[in-house]
């Protein structure tokens, strides 16, 4: 699955543990630098409240945002690279999902690619289903429309039946 040429990523980006703008504005730069990737646009910031978490974890409310680069990058490469920035900010893997993390990065799509591997699935499979990306994608690119989806993010967003908390936090970061 080399590939080679200038691609469109679209990354999510999330932090609820300690000063979570920080670890977003940290995330970001080591992704641009790392990946060696130009930042096309990033969204504002939302807080929103947690999805799928035990009861103890309901008060820690995330920072949400969206980044979208061009980059020239072998896809099985993204995923290695993205993972070792998690490590780096501190984040530790376990079998405990949704678990307060200080980062959080998610690659919800690469161009128009469908991919499947062990590593890497994307588009991401519950991106749609997530206001807090949805909100922040909206912001950026709101007549996209993916893989797998008839509808743009923007329909996919006025649609959806969720009870997840969402406010702007910060337009500028």
């Amino acid at each position: 699955m080399k590939e080679f040429g200038k691609m469109e990523i679209g990354i999510s980006l999330g932090s609820n543990k300690e000063n979570r703008v920080r670890y977003l504005q940290l995330a970001r730069n080591m992704i641009c630098s790392e990946m060696k990737a130009k930042l096309k646009i990033q969204s504002s910031i939302y807080e929103t409240s947690p999805v799928d978490v035990k009861k103890e974890y309901q008060n820690k409310f995330y920072l949400n945002s969206f980044i979208i680069l061009s980059a020239d990058i072998e896809i099985e490469k993204i995923w290695i690279c993205l993972n070792k920035i998690e490590k780096k900010l501190g984040r530790v893997r376990t079998n405990e999902i949704n678990i307060p993390r200080e980062i959080d990065i998610d690659v919800i799509y690469i161009d128009q690619k469908i991919i499947n591997t062990k590593s890497l699935i994307v588009p991401h499979p519950r991106w749609y289903k997530r206001m807090f990306v949805l909100i922040s994608l909206k912001e950026v690119n709101p007549n996209l429309v993916l893989p797998l989806q008839s509808q743009s993010v923007k329909k996919l967003y006025k649609n959806l039946n969720s009870n997840e908390e969402v406010k702007l936090y910060a337009k500028e970061w």
